[in-house]
């Protein structure tokens, strides 16, 4: 009677785990980790870049640099202006930086499909541009950065055209989540731009790996 009733446990085990929702559970915390933790990589990184370059990293930019010399402002701008400048000529596919756009036109035209590379790059290119003192945000990148990470994921598990969309959505509300604090501005904004729909099979997993993130960043 044990015997068979660890059976039956067992079987019921196996059709869980062979489940969509359940897979889509699973890799949406995981995407929430991963995602969540470059976010915050690439927010340290513009941090990095502006002590290196001005040598403070408070936000309270313009009065800091108020207290640098002329020559001093003009040499990491122009600098940094010329790094960002070939890096984009010689590093990204193109020429161009990459941002919320692509991310979109790859959720309705490539099936959520991002190359690896250009993702990495175009947020190494946003980073130095940011912390150079561009007057740019930081959500195009790190948006751009969660989307690939998660088409990542979906292309070496080999998953379909919905489940790659659902998990492109996860990783954008993952960035903007754990990037800007917002959990709940970052579920919308996946679902509403990237995934298109609120069905609950995307609704869930987005919900699950926006909070992860947020939960990642706040510690």
């Amino acid at each position: 009677m044990a015997r068979h009733e660890i059976t039956r446990f067992l079987r019921r085990i196996g059709r869980l785990v062979r489940h969509e929702q359940f897979i889509l559970f699973i890799l949406s915390v995981v995407i929430g980790l991963i995602a969540g933790g470059c976010a915050i990589v690439f927010r340290e990184a513009i941090t990095a870049v502006q002590q290196v370059g001005f040598g403070f990293t408070t936000e309270r930019v313009h009065s800091m640099a108020s207290q640098l010399s002329w020559w001093h402002l003009l040499l990491v701008t122009t600098g940094g202006g010329l790094v960002v400048g070939l890096m984009t000529r010689f590093l990204m596919p193109g020429g161009r930086p990459e941002g919320v756009a692509d991310v979109v036109a790859a959720s309705a035209l490539r099936g959520g499909r991002i190359p690896l590379r250009n993702g990495i790059w175009a947020a190494a290119i946003s980073a130095v541009s940011i912390g150079a003192g561009a007057s740019t945000g930081r959500e195009g990148p790190v948006v751009h950065l969660g989307a690939t990470l998660s088409s990542f994921v979906a292309e070496k598990l080999h998953l379909g055209r919905a489940l790659s969309r659902t998990l492109l959505g996860c990783g954008v509300a993952t960035a903007v989540a754990a990037s800007f604090n917002a959990p709940i501005a970052g579920v919308f904004f996946a679902l509403e731009v990237v995934v298109g729909h609120y069905a609950l099979n995307a609704f869930a997993p987005v919900v699950i790996a926006s909070v992860t993130g947020t939960v990642l960043s706040r510690a």
